[in-house]
């Protein structure tokens, strides 16, 4: 793709993995992320609270749907996995992304970071030919930490897949891997981060019962699972969280699990179990 120099980045979903994305890429200093401008990057999000406030925090201009986009170098498809379909839908009524494959230099190049859906379903919804990469990121993206799957379509080029891996790269980890084993991924490393929080939510329980004193209880029990992320400088933004806050921030002392910790871990046990299903 001849403009990856500055690419026109379109990222369809300002949800939690759609904002770490953008705010990944705008605030990191590695190649190629840092060919990545603000002014380059749009976001489509029905919501126009949520289009306001991403557009106030970092810049980038939003939509509200895929039919208002005009150009594209790169779309990320940052979606829930049940809404994908018919945003694929509406992507192929855009004359915009019709000739998405014209030319290896010149089309759009996709990029899919829904869980359990695989390429070849992604690309009969999509403009005929359409270049697919898809990954299977997790949560600790949103401080740099992330640990991505990555697997190319049928038309995607090998330059499109080093190029996504190397975008991904800039967010953590990222891994090249047959998309025989992305549900795998998924499962291990996309909901692994929840038995973490279940980890440090029992040592925080046994502090309680060991009837520590509170100031104690709000370091020590978490210190195990602490990180620190190297933090990006680029144009002096700085990631979502500072560094010093990502040992488990949400996770406290409590003798019942907070609510959103049971949601939460229920659902990914449940995703979990069923992308290795998937993959058995």
């Amino acid at each position: 793709m001849g403009t990856r120099q500055h690419p026109v980045v379109v990222v369809v979903g300002g949800g939690k993995m759609g904002s770490a994305v953008v705010s990944g890429w705008l605030a990191s200093d590695a190649v190629p992320a840092d060919a990545i401008d603000a002014k380059d990057v749009i976001v489509v999000n029905p919501g126009e609270a949520k289009r306001v406030a991403l557009a106030e925090r970092y810049g980038v201009a939003t939509v509200a749907d895929v039919s208002e986009i005009t150009r594209a170098d790169v779309v990320v498809l940052a979606v829930k996995p049940q809404v994908m379909m018919g945003v694929l839908e509406d992507i192929s009524r855009n004359p915009a992304f019709v000739h998405a494959a014209s030319a290896p230099d010149e089309g759009v190049l996709f990029v899919s970071v829904a869980a359990g859906l695989a390429t070849a379903k992604l690309q009969a919804a999509l403009p005929k030919d359409a270049r697919l990469v898809r990954v299977m990121p997790n949560t600790p993206l949103t401080v740099g930490q992330g640990a991505t799957g990555v697997c190319a379509g049928a038309t995607a080029t090998a330059e499109d897949l080093d190029y996504v891996h190397a975008l991904f790269s800039c967010l953590g980890t990222a891994v090249i891997v047959d998309e025989s084993l992305m549900d795998v991924v998924g499962a291990l490393s996309g909901s692994g981060p929840a038995y973490v929080a279940a980890m440090v939510e029992s040592f925080a329980m046994q502090v309680l019962h060991a009837a520590w004193t509170p100031s104690s209880q709000s370091s020590l029990p978490c210190r195990p699972f602490t990180v620190r992320p190297s933090r990006y400088s680029k144009r002096g933004r700085a990631l979502p969280m500072p560094a010093k806050q990502c040992a488990a921030p949400a996770v406290r002392p409590s003798l019942h699990w907070p609510p959103w910790t049971k949601r939460g871990l229920t659902r990914c046990s449940r995703r979990a179990s069923k992308l290795l299903s998937n993959a058995i």
